[in-house]
């Protein structure tokens, strides 16, 4: 066991790093105190995406982890922070955190018991990309004051519900939720734009998309095997639907398209093989729909 004290305002990287028999770090809980976790080095790879030495993070390797609890005014945990800690149990993100780095619980969580529940605070301005990639989280209820749910942020996670309802998001990105099973999601009356595969594979049944969603991504909800509908709330600006956006959602029976739709990209609705209806509402004033173009093979079987 580690007891750090009120004093302490950052930690470093490789601090802990490989204490294979640490299981329980406590903090001075009686004090309210800035605390930093210091970010891991990062660079490019080939492809141009940015790549971090998780190794050098401040608790890497310590595998028999189970149990810390982050003292209020924490203000950043950075990236790769906790990469990989499977033992670890549930965490509560401080309310004083603004920032939670690249990677920093990707692969964590994922021993013990299920129906493990987090929660982003408001304070949170930065959730970074790849931030809870392939942990073992089950549910979500995230309330961030910051507008964008970062790249692959719970990518390959264990989400089944997701709940964005008191969150300021606007802008879902790419790969977001992607190889996630997830069956309920709560909106927000503020998401404009939702990324490129932000929801593939995912399990929703019946979807209706918010009113306030412009474009959806190309592939944004490929492989959603599940889905038998797809409609948008009334008084939708939907716009967009990325190429292959659909593709092989095999359930999906119905598609009610709003007015304000334009572009329906190439491959869209790609081996939608139970589609049997497809309808293009008019506006109620005009009595026209705006749809400009259908790309190649979009409704193709």
């Amino acid at each position: 066991k580690v007891y750090i004290p009120a004093t302490v305002t950052l930690i470093k990287n490789r601090a802990f790093g490989e204490c294979e028999s640490l299981t329980t770090v406590t903090f001075d809980t009686t004090k309210t105190y800035i605390l930093d976790i210091e970010d891991v080095t990062s660079g490019q790879s080939w492809s141009g995406s940015m790549t971090y030495n998780y190794y050098d993070a401040p608790f890497y390797g310590c595998d028999s982890l189970t149990t810390i609890q982050l003292p209020e005014g924490t203000k950043k945990i950075g990236a790769c922070a906790f990469y990989g800690i499977r033992s670890l149990n549930m965490i509560t993100i401080p309310s004083t955190v603004e920032v939670i780095g690249a990677q920093a619980f990707s692969s964590a969580f994922g021993d013990g018991t299920t129906g493990k529940e987090l929660v982003i605070p408001e304070s949170v301005k930065t959730l970074g990309e790849q931030a809870f990639y392939g942990s073992g989280i089950t549910k979500a209820t995230i309330k961030m004051s910051g507008e964008t749910i970062g790249m692959g942020a719970f990518s390959a996670s264990d989400l089944n519900s997701v709940d964005i309802s008191q969150s300021n998001v606007k802008t879902i990105a790419a790969e977001a939720f992607e190889y996630c099973d997830i069956t309920t999601f709560v909106w927000n009356d503020m998401v404009t734009s939702i990324g490129d595969l932000a929801f593939y594979g995912s399990a929703f049944g019946e979807f209706v998309l918010p009113a306030t969603v412009k474009t959806i991504g190309n592939e944004a909800f490929k492989y959603g095997e599940e889905m038998t509908s797809f409609s948008c709330a009334a008084g939708s600006v939907l716009e967009k639907i990325g190429d292959g956006a659909f593709w092989r959602c095999e359930s999906l029976v119905t598609v009610t398209l709003p007015a304000s739709i334009k572009t329906i990209g190439a491959d869209a609705f790609y081996y939608c093989s139970a589609l049997t209806t497809v309808n293009f509402l008019e506006d109620v004033t005009t009595g026209q729909s705006k749809l400009e173009k259908i790309g190649n093979e979009a409704f193709a079987y």
